[in-house]
């Protein structure tokens, strides 16, 4: 992408530079010589100031980018010992339609289809989460979508897994659910 000049309602001329990512201003005969201007009277000093820029890499186009990583199983697994948070989207179904949830009425870009989790991937790789976990670490494992009752048992199954996987790897735990408006005797009870 080739530098931008732009102009301002008062006829300030700014120097966008892809390359640096900055934007700064310019004389008005930085901006004629860079456009090839026929004008003649253009002063030797913004000449040799335009060859000074275009030296030092400006007025040029933006050298692509390329990302280099040293990615290996290693470097995998380690940051997956640094997980700190694991959130599961347990259903998109929902019929309380609350007005403050970012998954309510203004919530456009995707349609909802009313899918559940499968049960049995979230449990594998919750296994695998506690296996590679450091021990004496902590870990909050987040559900959200729809509202509990409608995936209740699903609630029920990861939370006694995942006691069961904390107790085995002393890894400390904290499970939420949802945000709690939607109260009955079971979901007290899972919270209790």
């Amino acid at each position: 992408m080739k530098s931008i000049i732009h102009s301002t309602e008062n006829n300030n001329f700014y120097l966008y530079d892809t390359q640096r990512i900055l934007s700064m201003l310019i004389h008005p005969e930085l901006k004629k010589i860079h456009e090839k201007s026929t004008d003649i009277n253009i002063d030797a000093y913004y000449l040799k100031k335009y060859s000074y820029l275009v030296n030092h890499g400006f007025f040029g186009e933006a050298k692509p980018f390329e990302f280099k990583a040293n990615i290996s199983e290693n470097s995998i697994k380690e940051n997956i010992t640094q997980t700190k948070v694991i959130v599961f989207e347990i259903t998109d179904y929902c019929n309380l339609k609350c007005k403050y949830c970012s998954l309510g009425d203004l919530y456009n870009f995707s349609k909802k289809e009313s899918k559940n989790i499968n049960i049995k991937y979230a449990l594998n790789f919750l296994r695998y989460i506690f296996n590679v976990k450091h021990k004496k670490t902590k870990l909050t494992i987040s559900f959200f979508g729809g509202r509990t009752t409608c995936q209740f048992s699903c609630y029920t199954t990861n939370n006694r897994r995942s006691e069961t996987f904390k107790q085995k790897q002393k890894i400390g735990l904290n499970v939420q659910y949802d945000n709690k408006c939607h109260l009955n005797t079971q979901i007290y009870r899972l919270y209790s």
